[in-house]
């Protein structure tokens, strides 16, 4: 994990199709921390993967549980365009955060 060290930014991809995404991203933060409490620390973002793959009500739920943790969550499918620009939107942004630094 020594590689995450160095990033300003955390992207943390979950796929819709856990049955609990909260969980998992609690228990990569979990990990995180045991290595560096420093890791918790940084900017992050969550990003539910495959949100084709389960019904409306069950991503809204799912995304309503994962933004109680008061990090940014957006969800997206490689086979929904829209979606796949508005990652594209976030890395623009924060590329362009970085270039002002």
């Amino acid at each position: 994990m020594r590689h995450i060290e160095r990033t300003k930014v955390l992207f943390h991809i979950i796929s819709a199709e856990a049955s609990d995404p909260a969980e998992d991203y609690a228990v990569v933060r979990k990990e995180l921390g045991a290595y560096n409490k420093a890791l918790l620390l940084k900017k992050e973002y969550i990003f539910l993967g495959k949100s084709d793959t389960v019904s409306t009500a069950e991503l809204k739920k799912k995304i309503r549980a994962l933004q109680k943790l008061k990090s940014p969550v957006k969800a997206f499918s490689i086979h929904d365009y829209a979606s796949i620009e508005a990652i594209k939107k976030i890395l623009n942004t924060l590329a362009k955060e970085k270039y002002k630094a």
